[in-house]
């Protein structure tokens, strides 16, 4: 049975010690579940350069002063999105040239410790994620459905990442699936239009998130 905690807070990281927190918390989970070598992370934090740009935004779920999950938003720039580095968005960069005005940023890095799983951490935290974008005026978001270690072929891989990704948050794939270095398993290049977003997404903004306190309570309207 995992830890079930009554009050929990999504907000934007707001400190070094809260963002050091959310890299630490990425490199537990991610290296417990055998996607990273811990013997290449020796300051047991998971980070790549764009954690410390300015157009990155990390979000926390903090139990008390425990953060217990974390995702980030990168907004573009002149050094690109860190996707972009391992899977094909040229499909989205050729759309967004045709459209002037829009703006794209990816959501990646999400994570929730193991005894805070099932309560609606990560749900809050794809919400979040997703609004803050949304107030920034961004227009595309992208990111990757994770599709496990087996190789392609093998029953089921697509279950969770379509039940995730396409019929919740209503994201459309936009790629073949890839080898994603970065942590050992195949993955599948995604797009979200946040300038029509699906029905079912517009309900899921609008839902209070159980056991989420202010600001992720209700974050769309």
């Amino acid at each position: 049975m995992g830890v079930v905690a009554d009050t929990l807070c999504i907000k934007p990281a707001a400190s070094i010690a809260e963002l050091r927190s959310a890299l630490a918390l990425r490199y537990t989970v991610f290296g417990g579940e055998g996607y990273l070598d811990p013997a290449a992370h020796p300051y047991e934090i998971e980070y790549d350069p764009f954690d410390l740009l300015p157009q990155t935004t990390h979000f926390v779920a903090k139990d008390g002063d425990t953060v217990v999950g974390t995702v980030r938003l990168v907004e573009d720039s002149r050094f690109g999105l860190p996707l972009e580095q391992e899977a094909d968005f040229s499909a989205v960069r050729a759309r967004l040239a045709e459209s002037p005005g829009r703006r794209l940023a990816e959501g990646s890095r999400i994570a929730t410790r193991g005894e805070y799983r099932g309560q609606g951490i990560s749900d809050a935290l794809f919400k979040i994620g997703i609004a803050g974008a949304l107030h920034r005026g961004i227009t595309d978001l992208i990111s990757v459905g994770n599709l496990g270690k087996s190789a392609p072929g093998h029953a089921a891989r697509f279950d969770v990442a379509h039940e995730i990704f396409v019929t919740r948050l209503g994201y459309t794939p936009v790629g073949p699936e890839f080898y994603y270095t970065d942590f050992h398993e195949f993955a599948l290049p995604l797009h979200l239009d946040l300038t029509d977003l699906p029905a079912s997404l517009e309900a899921c903004l609008g839902q209070p998130t159980p056991r989420i306190t202010s600001p992720c309570h209700r974050i769309h309207s």
